[in-house]
């Protein structure tokens, strides 16, 4: 799915600035071309921790070659802005923005811009939310994109899990009238929803869920398997209401079925009960499972979650514990004195980063390839686009298949 941090950017620079965002996404376009670097006069750069060595060359390329003033924001920059301050980042580029963006902070990055004084750092002030702005989606190009429509009906998350860098910064829920407005921009007959916490907007039942039935259009999003089984005022479960209003995917942060993970409020039988659910209304469901989070899991405990895995959900992301810069995880580990891999490349789920007690890093690498090996069996598959709802069998299997040597480099 495309950023939305760009089309977002772009829709916040006031139309009487006389400024004009030009936009472009590295992972599906490619590096920056120099056509684009000579028409700039501010360049600005947001990503995650994986790409973090990209941005810098960028940035330096930027400042070096054709004297650019760089501000680079994102959730690596807020993860690194909380761990680190500003003074080594502010060594790499002009300006960093820890923070969201709303309209007031992007007339005012841009007015110091233009009068060539960056101040070095740009946040939201306290208790300050970022605005809602319908994106400008034609600073991207559709071709590229599985999914090229995203949406978020929110932002923010109210759990603050250990591995997580996104919640306990705030919720916020987007205003039903700008909601609308961005619904009916959209091309096409699928959308997601990437808000962080779909199941906790206030107006869901009867504001969300009514306006995307009212679209015609079919729909994926994330959610908790609690917010999905959860019965409002002795109504049907969210998941029934949600099929009636056309999602189609859905993907849950099942992550163990062993241990209840901390802040996590349902159980292997539960995430069962909601696969069963979700299937008998039409929905796939797409499980996110980690591998490594309590760093003594056994090899025996490992296998029953991939079989588990490859049982009951219709698609799996198994991943290794990512220790990201601003969360706990990470700060455990530092006060632990356990020792971190410090390139940033390797911070992407698929390597691991975390100490463990009973196997190496690679022998993690190792396990996560070859849970998406055992997945990605025939007979795995075979089960699964026979259970699967028809609708979605196809994707079932091509996605599937795509993991059967393990992970895609």
């Amino acid at each position: 799915m495309p950023p939305l941090s760009i089309p977002v950017l772009g829709a916040m620079v006031p139309a009487e600035s006389g400024w004009e965002p030009l936009g472009w996404d590295e992972v599906a376009q490619g590096p920056v071309p120099d056509r684009l670097l000579c028409k700039a006069s501010l360049i600005g750069i947001s990503g995650l921790t994986p790409s973090r060595e990209r941005a810098s060359i960028l940035a330096e390329r930027a400042r070096i070659d054709y004297e650019l003033p760089v501000i680079v924001g994102g959730p690596d920059i807020y993860g690194r802005f909380a761990d680190e301050g500003p003074n080594l980042l502010l060594q790499e580029v002009d300006a960093i923005c820890p923070s969201q963006m709303s309209k007031r902070l992007m007339a005012e990055i841009l007015r110091d811009a233009g009068n060539e004084r960056l101040e070095g750092i740009y946040s939201l002030q306290t208790g300050e939310p970022p605005d809602s702005v319908i994106p400008r989606r034609d600073l991207l190009p559709a071709k590229g994109y599985f999914a090229p429509n995203a949406i978020r009906s929110s932002s923010g998350c109210h759990l603050k899990c250990a591995w997580c860098t996104v919640g306990g910064r705030g919720f916020y829920p987007t205003p039903m009238d700008v909601l609308e407005a961005d619904l009916a921009s959209l091309k096409g007959w699928f959308f997601l929803d990437t808000a962080d916490s779909f199941g906790s907007h206030p107006a869901l039942l009867d504001g969300v869920l009514p306006l995307y039935k009212k679209s015609g259009m079919k729909w994926g999003t994330e959610a908790t398997v609690a917010d999905l089984m959860k019965e409002h005022a002795g109504h049907q479960p969210l998941i029934a209401d949600m099929a009636n209003a056309g999602c189609k995917i859905i993907y849950v942060g099942i992550e163990s079925i062993s241990r209840q993970l901390r802040l996590k409020k349902s159980s292997r039988e539960q995430a069962e009960e909601l696969i069963k659910c979700a299937h008998s209304v039409g929905i796939i469901v797409i499980g996110s499972f980690i591998l490594d989070f309590n760093g003594d899991e056994t090899a025996e405990e490992i296998a029953e979650m991939v079989d588990w895995a490859s049982y009951h959900v219709d698609f799996a992301q198994f991943s290794l514990t990512a220790l990201l810069p601003g969360c706990d995880l990470r700060r455990q580990a530092i006060e632990n004195g356990n020792t971190i891999p410090s390139d940033p490349k390797l911070f992407d789920g698929a390597h691991a980063t975390a100490m463990h007690r009973n196997f190496t890093f690679s022998e993690r690498n190792e396990l996560l390839r070859q849970a998406y090996v055992e997945f990605s069996r025939f007979k795995h598959i075979w089960r699964r686009t026979w259970q699967a709802p028809r609708s979605f069998a196809w994707l079932v299997f091509i996605a599937s298949l795509r993991y059967k040597k393990g992970i895609p480099s």
